[in-house]
């Protein structure tokens, strides 16, 4: 997949579809490719005290490469090209070392709306993207 690139962190939330749909629009007027990623969070196999870690994580992987296959679909119906990849860790800095590495021009995430005050800030991957990425970010709401 040669030419622009753009990451989109995506989990099949609401969310993760409005950054899909936003990042499809800028690709197809930009002519760029989509990279869908998914970050396994490996936070949840810390606790696991059944023996079975390599079982769960097998299981997490399936999961999220049937939620990129799901989020694949959509954007080539759209007429994009796209890409995917399944990364473990935490979820901004595998999203930034990913970006560089396929040499990405941006990542398109989402952004959770809370009721109240809360409504007003950014949820915690979008944030750190936002704050230390040196890889533009658009925060899809």
């Amino acid at each position: 997949m040669d030419g622009k690139k753009i990451i989109v962190a995506y989990d099949g939330s609401p969310d993760s579809e409005k950054a899909l749909k936003l990042a499809t629009t800028l690709a197809k007027a930009m002519y760029a490719n989509l990279v869908l990623v998914s970050v396994v969070d490996l936070t949840p196999l810390l606790s696991d005290d059944t023996g079975n870690i390599g079982a769960t994580l097998d299981a997490m992987r399936r999961e999220h490469e049937n939620v990129l296959e799901t989020g694949k679909m959509h954007a080539e119906d759209l007429g994009v090209a796209v890409t995917t990849a399944v990364l473990e860790g935490n979820t901004p800095e595998v999203l930034i070392k990913h970006a560089h590495e396929v040499r990405a021009m941006m990542i398109v995430v989402g952004t959770r709306g809370l009721g109240g005050f809360k409504r007003l800030l950014l949820g915690s991957t979008a944030q750190a993207l936002v704050t230390y990425s040196d890889i533009p970010v658009v925060v899809a709401k």
